[in-house]
């Protein structure tokens, strides 16, 4: 979906479907701020897209961490917040053990040649003080971001599914801020409010679908025995 289809059915909604006043160098921040807001709500909701696999990283002996320069390797692009963290030795055929997530790294720890805690703290992967005693590789599962900024309306927005919640936001947005209509603008918040519970609501239902083979009525009737 491209930026600027939003940005047509908005105006429309704004009663400008020619764009004289809602051009959209005009809507432009309203649709980032949108998109903002939207993002905030699938990550709080856990929804799958913003769930991410990372390609491996490495970790050499002696790293304490991950996104905190001095020679410690570069946090996923995008990411939010990591959810779990798995290690191996560096260059084997061995499976990945799930390490442990804490608030408060142990104190006095001896290093092995596995890290085994993390923690996540001022936006950074901490291990322990003096890191592992051998090169590890690190696979990480995370809640990243998932919009950039749009800059044009020619820019594209991967999530077809949040369209009337886009427009409808986008116009509200635009009402209130450009148009200084409060009244339209909260009409049009009331769309993009039930707009966002569908969104939402299909992919709740998408990961609630569970086959369940029910028994059929009288089944157990017909197994009794008449005597």
């Amino acid at each position: 979906m491209l930026a600027y289809v939003v940005m047509d059915h908005a105006s429309v909604l704004l009663n400008d479907k020619s764009k004289a006043i809602f051009t959209y160098d005009i809507q432009l921040p309203y649709l980032n701020i949108a998109l903002v807001e939207l993002e905030e709500e699938l990550e709080l909701n856990n929804v799958p897209i913003t769930n991410r696999t990372d390609a491996l990283v490495v970790v050499n002996p002696g790293i304490d961490g991950i996104g905190g320069g001095n020679g410690q390797p570069n946090l996923p692009p995008y990411l939010v917040e990591p959810i779990t963290l798995y290690e191996k030795p560096f260059g084997t055929a061995h499976s990945f053990s799930e390490m442990k997530r804490v608030e408060f790294l142990p104190v006095n720890q001896i290093n092995t040649a596995y890290l085994i805690y993390w923690s996540w703290v001022g936006d950074r992967i901490h291990f322990i003080p003096g890191g592992a005693t051998s090169q590890l590789t690190i696979q990480m599962n995370y809640v990243r971001s998932v919009f950039k900024h749009v800059a044009t309306d020619r820019d594209e927005i991967q999530y077809n599914r949040a369209r009337s919640y886009l427009v409808y936001r986008t116009a509200a947005l635009c009402a209130e801020f450009v148009g200084e209509n409060k009244t339209r603008s909260d009409e049009l918040n009331g769309f993009a409010g039930l707009a966002l519970q569908r969104t939402l609501g299909i992919v709740t239902k998408g990961r609630q679908a569970i086959t369940t083979r029910r028994k059929p009525f009288m089944s157990s009737w017909k197994s009794r025995r008449i005597v």
